[in-house]
């Protein structure tokens, strides 16, 4: 499944990852493999915007 939908808004990539960032950290120790995973997927939607994960939290709440 690709991550760039032409039909979604840019904005809510960063909402997706944002989202994934934070399950990765809730989610660490109780699910390793899924919070990896999920960080992934967070790095790679902030990548098609030329952000780090933390820039699209700092993005976000600047809304």
């Amino acid at each position: 499944m690709p991550l760039c939908d032409p039909d979604r808004h840019p904005q809510d990539d960063l909402l997706i990852a944002a989202a994934l960032c934070w399950f990765s950290k809730d989610f660490k120790d109780a699910k390793p493999e899924l919070a990896k995973r999920a960080w992934e997927i967070s790095q790679e939607l902030c990548e098609l915007h030329g952000l780090e994960p933390s820039e699209a939290i700092l993005q976000l709440e600047s809304c």
